[in-house]
C-alpha cells in the first residue's frame, strides 16, 4: 500500500503539478494536498484506528478524504490513459515522418484540467430516498465500505435532494414503497404494484 501511494503521488506530481505554468506558491500547497491524499490510509492509521477502520474523526472529514482519494485515483489512471494515447499518436507521426503540430505540444495543461474535472465528476455517487433519515444513514455507512488495504478506492457516496436527482450521467431507480405484512389477503404483487406505481409516476413526471 505504501508503494502504491508513492507511485500515485510521484506520477501525478510529475504529470499534473510540475507542468503547471505557475510558481511554487501554488505548486507547493498542491503538492502537500497530493501527499496528504495519496497517503490517506497511512495518515488515518497514525491518527488512530486499525487500517480497515476509520478513526474517530468528524464524518465530514472522512467523507472529504474519501472523495479526494477517489478523485486522485481516477485522475491517475486518466493521466496514464492520456499518456498512452499521446504516445500512440507520436509513434504514428514518427512512422509517417511528420512533424508534431505545435497545438499538440501545448495542449498538456488544458487536457490535464479536463481529466481532473472528469475524475471529480466520476468520483461520486448520489443517493436519494423519500425518507431523509434513511439517506443520511446510507451516506455514512456506504462511505465506510472499501476494498482490503485500500488498493482500489470506491466512489464517494453523497446525499442529493429531489431537485438535483436528475443532475447526473445515469439514474438507477428502485421503488419499494410498500411491503405487505405476512399473511395479507390478496395478490401481494398487485399490492406492491399499486403503491410503487404512484411513486414511479411521480418521478416519471419529474424526469419528463
Amino acid at each position: 500500500m505504501l508503494f502504491f501511494g508513492i507511485v500515485l503521488a510521484g506520477y501525478v506530481f510529475w504529470r499534473g503539478i510540475l507542468p503547471l505554468r505557475t510558481g511554487w506558491r501554488w505548486k507547493g500547497p498542491l503538492s502537500v494536498l497530493l501527499l496528504l491524499t495519496a497517503f490517506k490510509f497511512q495518515l488515518l492509521h497514525l491518527i488512530g484506528g486499525p487500517m480497515f477502520f476509520a478513526p474517530e474523526l468528524p464524518p465530514a472529514v472522512l467523507l472529504a478524504s474519501a472523495w479526494f482519494f477517489a478523485v486522485l485515483f481516477l485522475f491517475f489512471f486518466l493521466l496514464v490513459a492520456a499518456d498512452l494515447a499521446r504516445g500512440a499518436v507520436l509513434l504514428v507521426l514518427s512512422v509517417k515522418r511528420r512533424r508534431v503540430p505545435e497545438s499538440f505540444r501545448i495542449a498538456g495543461n488544458p487536457v490535464n484540467l479536463i481529466l481532473l474535472a472528469l475524475a471529480a465528476v466520476l468520483a461520486s455517487i448520489g443517493i436519494f430516498d423519500v425518507n431523509e433519515n434513511v439517506v443520511r444513514r446510507y451516506e455514512l455507512e456506504m462511505n465506510q465500505i472499501g476494498w482490503p488495504f485500500g488498493c482500489r478506492p470506491l466512489p464517494r457516496v453523497e446525499a442529493v435532494s429531489e431537485e438535483k436527482l436528475f443532475d447526473c450521467d445515469m439514474l438507477v431507480f428502485c421503488a419499494s414503497r410498500s411491503v405487505p405484512p405476512v399473511g395479507a389477503q390478496g395478490d401481494v404483487r398487485m399490492m406492491q404494484l399499486d403503491a410503487n406505481a404512484k411513486l414511479a409516476a411521480h418521478y416519471g413526471r419529474l424526469a419528463a
